[in-house]
């Protein structure tokens, strides 16, 4: 029995339906952190130097859709709760008003945890709202990390 339900499993097709783009069915192996992130998981560099060596063993620079949603499936029971993040990151919040500044996020996906390049930092940055001063709202840091509608991030 599967461990996603039909809707993630269905928006994890679409995602690698979206990066196939000549609809062979495979993506490059080089494309798996961008499907990754699209579902919802922010994996660090060498998390997806070994992903790659699971979901394409032969080093044929090619991962079927069947291979990436089997992934998908191995590492969905890896979530953390909308209320475990939000944890940690008050803990961040040094005069707890609810936000954390874009630097302040950055030395956090780049130095701490799962650590990840500065690319793929300013990827998530550019995702997240920000005000005039730069300033990122806690809640809107979790919406960007929770699959849509959910109340786990993976």
């Amino acid at each position: 029995m599967s461990v996603l339900s039909e809707a993630q499993r269905t928006r994890a097709s679409l995602q690698f339906l979206l990066l196939d783009q000549d609809s062979d069915g495979f993506i490059s192996s080089h494309e798996l952190g961008a499907y990754l992130r699209a579902i919802g998981l922010y994996p660090s560099q060498s998390d997806i130097a070994s992903y790659i060596a699971l979901v394409d063993p032969g080093e044929q620079g090619r991962v079927s859709q069947e291979s990436a949603l089997a992934l998908y499936e191995k590492l969905y029971p890896q979530r953390t709760t909308a209320e475990e993040l939000y944890a940690a990151l008050k803990v961040l919040d040094d005069d707890a008003d609810g936000y954390l500044t874009t630097t302040q996020l950055r030395h956090i996906l780049v130095n701490l945890g799962a650590r990840i390049s500065q690319e793929e930092a300013e990827e998530i940055l550019c995702d997240v709202e920000k005000d005039r001063e730069g300033m990122i709202m806690v809640d809107d840091i979790i919406q960007l990390l929770m699959p849509t509608g959910g109340e786990e991030c993976l």
